[in-house]
């Protein structure tokens, strides 16, 4: 279906709901539309299920699990085909989106939060500290990282702001320790890329986590000259 026709167009299972139950056409049906073809193209099929089912699922206001995505693409996707209209982001918002984000831009994203959050007062560290829980995240890595980053500095493993400063200092510094750190080479394989990748494996949600929290905390102006 789509916002530029007068009629319906396309197979049922991917109209939004609004067109299916009350015959509406609001601007953001192509977003729903759109949000099953990004969810299409990841996984094969209608995250509503097949045709007919997909017609029933959608009509009755069922929503998917989707937990087969990534953290990345299911917080987009899932807001993306909510059934109501409202809760749906806007065309430009998708285009900003991270899941559209390269590795390197999601690493230096946690690189500007963690050199922002150093540099703020205690009651915004605390009201960003506020929103996890508490977790040992030494218990995560492997421990030639923990044994290589404690050289330098102490990290308090159940602080979620020295994780962060844990990841943008391993990246940070990446150039000396692969010339210099023969355990830490071998782990990465000498490529800052594969940082990126080990840091995701173990913290599957943290980079999507981090982000929603700095939009939510409205920290995003203060990181555009950064």
């Amino acid at each position: 279906y789509s916002f530029t026709f007068d009629s319906p167009s396309g197979a049922d299972g991917w109209y939004a709901k609004e067109v299916l139950v009350d015959g509406l056409k609001t601007i953001s049906v192509d977003i729903f539309s759109l949000g099953c073809v990004f969810y299409y193209v990841l996984q094969k099929c209608n995250p509503f299920g097949k045709r007919f089912y997909s017609y029933i699922s959608i009509t009755e206001g069922k929503v998917p699990t989707l937990s087969e995505l990534s953290p990345t693409e299911r917080e987009l996707i899932s807001r993306m085909i909510d059934h109501n209209p409202d809760n749906r982001p806007t065309i430009k918002q998708v285009i900003a989106h991270p899941f559209f984000w390269k590795w390197q831009q999601k690493l230096r994203f946690l690189h500007k939060v963690s050199n922002l959050l150093d540099s703020q007062n205690s009651k915004r560290k605390n009201e960003f500290l506020s929103k996890w829980k508490k977790f040992n995240w030494k218990e995560n890595l492997d421990p030639v990282i923990w044994n290589h980053v404690q050289q330098y500095r102490k990290y308090d493993e159940y602080n979620f702001l020295h994780l962060l400063r844990c990841i943008r200092n391993i990246s940070e510094h990446w150039q000396e320790i692969k010339t210099s750190e023969t355990e830490m080479n071998s782990l990465f394989g000498g490529r800052l890329s594969s940082v990126w990748r080990y840091f995701n494996r173990v913290f599957p949600n943290l980079f999507v986590d981090v982000w929603l929290v700095v939009k939510d905390m409205g920290l995003f102006v203060y990181m555009v000259e950064m």
